[in-house]
């Protein structure tokens, strides 16, 4: 037995035996790259960082990240504490340029950022995107932690405010120049979509005109070949038709192209006349309901959901989802309202998904983690919604892995990426708060 098998079994004995002979206590962890001492406080055992402490554990050396930085992501103060009057450096800093201060600012933890002030912890440092613990406070809607730390650091309000509303205006001046772009590129694919069209009904004319004889009706008339082939269109049916099967691929995939582009009552359009069906599908088998929870219109959806259409339908992919999946996956504005729908309508909130057959909790606390707003002050949305909706919080996946346990094996996998890693802790404490079972001393 290794030393970190002890800690995961919680075998203080062994932990012990382990601890207070040869090198152990800075040996690394192959599956997490950390410490006997960081493992520890990355699993929230207090007793058993108490006990490496005493064995002659330092305090600084973590491997993938510091025990501090473990401790302070665990939201435990007696961690904190121990590892402080152990002479832990408060101010080492871990992956982008992180210090416990900052970590604490993220999370929201009045108390040990006080530990931390108290202790040395410095407010002004900056990480590698020049931000501070006092920033990174007020982005997460800390403003009671914030305005402690500005007293430390003798910032003026002033500053504070002016720089704030500087990272707004870049965050939105990206997403509209991001918008543009998107626009140009599917105005630019339109464009060369027409013209090849055009060009093929050109050279299928010609041929029917060969093959029919001079005085054939669709004969195109002299000129500019593709308005020639643009005014001729009409005439070519016997020579450019397609299946049913064609039209409603075609069809359904101009309707995500027209949702895309925020043009929702064209779409909406486009199903009333029945130019698509409501349960057409395109080439990935995706329907109309689909394509409406992916780009977030929820008119359309409530319109599809009165329609009576199929609202566990799943789609073509590898992960085989349903239209409650693509509202989960995709962050729009309407995203919990149209979850709320589906769920009423009857979408299955245990569906299983996906090559390790996830349920949609699982993808939803993996959304909120790596695709919501990383700035958002009300973090995990979508997950506390489908707990709320009632989704089963001890159901496991194919691995034998509940929400929890996934959450906290991506939490001990990110160890090199801070900023997921810090939301994944998060993460932990709304599925707790939830209600969810916590196995941290457990994992299998």
């Amino acid at each position: 037995m290794t030393i970190f098998d002890a800690i995961e079994q919680v075998d203080m004995g062994r932990i012990w035996q382990l601890a207070t002979r040869g090198n152990e206590l800075e040996s690394l962890d192959e599956e997490t790259q950390l410490t006997p001492l960081a493992l520890a406080a990355e699993l929230g055992h207090t007793e058993i960082v108490r006990l490496l402490v005493e064995a002659g554990a330092d305090p600084d050396i973590g491997g993938a990240t510091s025990p501090l930085e473990a401790a302070v992501l665990e939201g435990k103060p007696e961690l904190v504490e121990i590892l402080i009057s152990a002479g832990a450096n408060v101010n080492q800093r871990v992956a982008e340029g992180f210090t416990p201060l900052m970590t604490a600012a993220v999370a929201g933890y009045e108390d040990i950022a006080s530990m931390l002030l108290r202790a040395g912890g410095r407010p002004r440092a900056r990480n590698e995107d020049g931000y501070t613990a006092i920033d990174l406070a007020m982005a997460e809607g800390h403003g009671d932690l914030a305005r402690v730390l500005r007293t430390f650091s003798r910032r003026g309000q002033k500053q504070q405010l002016a720089r704030e509303k500087a990272m707004r205006a870049e965050r939105e001046e990206e997403i509209r120049l991001r918008r543009e772009e998107r626009r140009r590129q599917r105005e630019d694919e339109r464009r060369a979509e027409l013209v090849a069209q055009q060009q093929e009904a050109l050279r299928q004319a010609q041929e029917n005109q060969e093959a029919q004889g001079p005085e054939s009706p669709t004969s195109p008339p002299s000129g500019d070949p593709l308005a020639a082939a643009a005014a001729f269109f009409d005439d070519l049916d016997d020579v450019a038709s397609s299946s049913d099967d064609s039209r409603a691929m075609e069809g359904v995939a101009k309707l995500d192209r027209l949702l895309a582009d925020g043009e929702h009552e064209s779409a909406r359009a486009m199903l009333e006349s029945k130019e698509v069906g409501k349960e057409d599908r395109d080439p990935q088998g995706r329907t109309p309901l689909m394509v409406a929870a992916t780009w977030g219109d929820l008119g359309l959806t409530e319109w599809l959901l009165e329609a009576g259409v199929e609202v566990d339908a799943v789609d073509d992919s590898e992960g085989r989802e349903t239209a409650l999946l693509k509202a989960i996956n995709h962050p729009t504005p309407r995203r919990l309202q149209i979850i709320e729908r589906l769920a009423a309508a009857g979408a299955d909130l245990e569906r299983r998904h996906g090559p390790n057959a996830m349920t949609p909790l699982m993808s939803a606390a993996t959304a909120d983690v790596y695709i919501d707003n990383p700035h958002s002050h009300i973090f995990g949305t979508t997950t506390r919604l489908l707990v709320e909706l009632g989704a089963e919080l001890e159901a496991k996946d194919e691995r034998g892995n509940t929400v929890w346990r996934l959450i906290k094996r991506n939490a001990m996998g990110a160890l090199t990426s801070s900023p997921h890693r810090r939301a994944l802790h998060q993460m932990l404490k709304v599925l707790e708060h939830s209600g969810a079972e916590q196995l941290a001393s457990h994992l299998v």
